[in-house]
């Protein structure tokens, strides 16, 4: 079960907040916060036709289709998805022949912050098939919303003439799949929506770094074969915990208090990933608080060596540990000195420089947060995503205002 703890010196600090109650029965009608519970009301009850079954059935059938794929959209819209793919896959997945990553298409993202080097370089390694076997088509998935859609619009162009080639044998043209995914509220004009193979919607009243739940992540994720019904389940039974606790024992306001204290104090945040695969995540997290409040910039330290780490804390900042109990893969063994025949595990051997290292930090700042995960798996991680989410979207009246 995930866990959200505040050091002793902390939890002295940080008052309780006394409007938790009205804070949670705002939160809960806000469209992000009821989306696990409609895709599982809706995937129950019509299945295949759901959102949910449509992006199965499609991610299923490119299997077969495509050998890679650009996603393509916003930054801060893609930022999540990207997040749990990186703390998922391996991370050398696109290197990897079409038998080693079990017949999943090779993906690519570009943002709209991307620059023409980067985009010229996706289009160039996207066209190099792995492999002279399997499908040699590609796929463009394009993420509209109100909000820079002229910009996402034009790479859509841009990606799919590129992206057209030749049929050796017959010299047809044959175009990319394309699936265009856009808010509810953003009308397409027809030489836009032509474009595409299949459509599908972002609930109003949700976008940017709050869309991992709806098709922008979920498509994506389901092409790389991850588990989106357990990720969505960690999202549920995270929302039914917090819809049924209140004060200290409701984990999003005790977030939110740690948050708030963190402002009114003037204290800097530093994250600090235990596990490199999480690292992406936490910032993400990070950047909730940040767009939502605009008042305090997430610092992500990822340090090896505490001396290092020392330097990054100032007085007055406090420290976010993020870690998960398990590791992804099996255990990785090095020799404990150049010399030596004894070996230790490079886990074990990380445990003890992070001890030192939480020393230093715990010396420097006094003040810190433990966020652990029994594993990195999609449901913990579905239940993290849904409460930081609903932690930042908590509005407790005081003086903050939306980013």
């Amino acid at each position: 079960m995930l866990q959200f703890e505040l050091s002793q010196r902390l939890r002295e600090a940080v008052l309780p907040e006394e409007d938790c109650a009205a804070a949670m029965a705002t939160v809960q009608q806000e469209p992000f916060f009821k989306l696990p519970q409609y895709h599982a009301d809706q995937y129950g009850s019509v299945r295949e036709a759901s959102s949910i079954g449509r992006i199965f059935t499609l991610a299923n059938a490119w299997h077969d289709q495509i050998d890679a794929a650009v996603v393509i959209g916003r930054h801060e819209t893609l930022e999540g998805m990207r997040a749990v793919i990186e703390a998922r896959c391996d991370p050398f997945h696109n290197e990897l022949d079409r038998a080693g990553r079990g017949s999943k298409p090779r993906m690519y993202f570009a943002t709209t912050t991307s620059d023409n080097d980067s985009l010229a370089a996706i289009t160039d390694r996207i066209t190099k098939p792995t492999a002279a076997w399997g499908p040699q088509r590609f796929a463009v998935v394009a993420v509209i919303e109100g909000a820079e859609s002229q910009e996402v619009i034009a790479m859509l162009k841009w990606f799919t003439e590129r992206l057209a080639h030749l049929e050796k044998s017959t010299s047809e043209t044959i175009q990319p799949f394309v699936a265009i995914i856009k808010s509810e509220l953003v009308t397409l004009p027809a030489s836009v929506t032509t474009m595409a193979d299949h459509h599908f919607d972002i609930p109003a009243g949700i976008e940017g770094l709050y869309a991992t739940f709806t098709p922008a992540g979920l498509l994506p994720m389901a092409m790389l074969g991850l588990n989106c019904i357990k990720l969505l389940e960690g999202g549920l039974d995270m929302a039914k915990q917090l819809a049924s606790k209140l004060g200290e024992d409701n984990l999003a306001c005790r977030m939110r208090s740690v948050q708030r204290w963190a402002r009114q104090n003037d204290r800097t945040p530093i994250t600090l990933s235990h596990q490199d695969s999480l690292a992406r995540l936490a910032t993400w997290c990070d950047s909730l608080w940040w767009s939502r409040r605009g008042s305090i910039a997430p610092t992500l330290v990822v340090p090896r060596d505490a001396r290092q780490a020392a330097t990054l804390v100032r007085a007055d900042g406090f420290v976010q540990r993020v870690k998960a109990n398990a590791d992804r893969q099996d255990s990785v063994c090095l020799p404990m000195e150049p010399s030596s025949n004894s070996s230790g595990s490079v886990h074990e051997r990380k445990v003890g420089q992070l001890r030192s290292l939480d020393s230093t930090l715990q010396a420097a700042s006094r003040y810190s947060t433990d966020l652990t995960l029994p594993s990195i798996d999609m449901f913990p991680m579905g239940q993290w995503m849904q409460l930081a989410m609903t932690a930042s979207a908590m509005d407790f009246g005081d003086s903050e205002t939306g980013g």
